[in-house]
């Protein structure tokens, strides 16, 4: 172990742990519930195509003598500032899960769960708080925020929580429905990072969208609804 804890020092460690840690998931997706469609599938395809894929872009870059040049170098400290936090986190998902065992943790190179240390992360009890925000190019800003124990709003996603669910849908005037259900709109994200942009066609600028959210935990639970709000498509 390093000063970082269970991530190695060493660049190429690392990048033999992401190796390790990837094959054995891709392995054994469906039992891990990591697949495409899943709650933690998704998060992990933004994990692969994400951070993962620039820290191994880099690495390759800087591994090789030919091409490591300054440029290099700044690029593969960029990437691993953004890819460790994720690494982290992508081991913070996987010890929270009840399907993951002890097993997976060390076939992925993980430290293996302390007895009674972890547990998954209840469905939260208040939904979250949200702001919209017209852009232009016909797209909304979507601000979301929790309360802390002291009654103040702290922008992000609430501890444990996997993400926020934004369910939206296209409405004919403002206030059309007095008594709107969430669970009628028919369209719906998930959003693991505050701010998230909807994005809409050109054709439906002007358009009046209403748009709920809810937290989702990371067995795929899901919290209460927020009271809708309307925003037209700029």
């Amino acid at each position: 172990m390093s000063g970082r804890g269970w991530i190695p020092n060493s660049r190429r460690e690392v990048y033999r742990l992401l190796l390790k840690a990837k094959g054995h998931i891709a392995a054994n997706l469906v039992r891990l519930g990591m697949q495409q469609g899943m709650p933690l599938g998704d998060w992990y395809r933004d994990f692969c195509d994400g951070p993962a894929a620039q820290y191994m872009d880099a690495f390759f870059e800087w591994e090789n003598p030919s091409t490591r040049t300054r440029l290099a170098s700044e690029r593969m400290t960029e990437a691993e500032a953004e890819f460790l936090p994720a690494l982290r986190e992508l081991y913070h998902v996987m010890v929270s899960h009840p399907d993951v065992l002890n097993d997976d943790l060390a076939a992925c190179g993980f430290p293996k769960r302390r007895a009674g240390k972890y547990k998954p992360s209840p469905v939260a009890k208040d939904p979250p708080g949200f702001a919209i925000t017209p852009l232009t190019s016909h797209r909304l800003r979507i601000d979301f925020f929790y309360i802390t124990g002291t009654g103040k709003p702290r922008k992000g996603k609430l501890r444990g929580q996997y993400g926020a669910e934004i369910r939206w849908d296209y409405v004919a005037s403002p206030g059309s429905d007095p008594d709107p259900d969430p669970d009628s709109l028919l369209c719906s994200e998930i959003a693991t990072a505050s701010p998230f942009v909807l994005a809409f066609p050109p054709d439906n600028r002007g358009q009046l969208v209403r748009i709920a959210l809810r937290w989702e935990n990371r067995r795929g639970q899901k919290g209460p609804w927020s009271p809708p709000a309307e925003c037209p498509i700029p």
